[in-house]
């Protein structure tokens, strides 16, 4: 079978997301900073397969050509399906979670779609790669968005890089 580069980003970004202490953190980055998990992960996806170099110029393309995608589709869709949990007034959260179960998949497919359009933006493998090259466009990334490396967030690019050695 022929994987694309899509398909492998993907992959990697389910069996990073899965590791113990990674998703909440993600979360509340996305949350609390402003950050695009997608961005995150695939700057740890970049960095471990050595497609560098990801640089502020990338990351504004990157920003322009996928912002409304994000803001337009995941992000209403990620709304909405918590804005559902617990039901909804005058509904019974029994009879509209199969529907947020619904929205939750749809949301899971607009992230696929801007991972799979990440993917092709991709620069070309020049190197071995590793998390310390990972450490390297994270922190590019979070730079960009300006976010500090200190604190939870240095916590959590630790947990990310040592997490890309576990998933080897």
């Amino acid at each position: 079978m022929n994987r694309t580069a899509a398909d492998k980003f993907w992959d990697f970004s389910l069996e990073i997301y899965r590791l113990p202490g990674i998703a909440d953190r993600l979360i509340a980055l996305q949350d609390n900073l402003g950050a695009d998990v997608n961005l995150v992960l695939f700057c740890c996806w970049c960095g471990q397969e050595g497609r560098m170099p990801l640089d502020a110029v990338f990351f504004e393309r990157a920003d322009r050509n996928l912002g409304e995608w994000r803001r337009e589709v995941i992000e209403v869709l990620r709304s909405l399906r918590r804005e559902m949990k617990g039901g909804v007034s005058g509904i019974s959260p029994k009879i509209s979670e199969p529907l947020r179960g619904e929205v939750k998949r749809l949301e899971l497919n607009a992230e696929r779609v801007m991972q799979s359009s990440l993917a092709s933006l991709a620069p070309s493998v020049v190197g071995p790669g590793g998390p310390a090259y990972a450490r390297e466009a994270l922190e590019v990334y979070l730079h960009h968005c300006g976010i500090a490396v200190t604190g939870d967030v240095s916590k959590l690019v630790d947990l990310l890089t040592a997490g890309m050695s576990e998933s080897d």
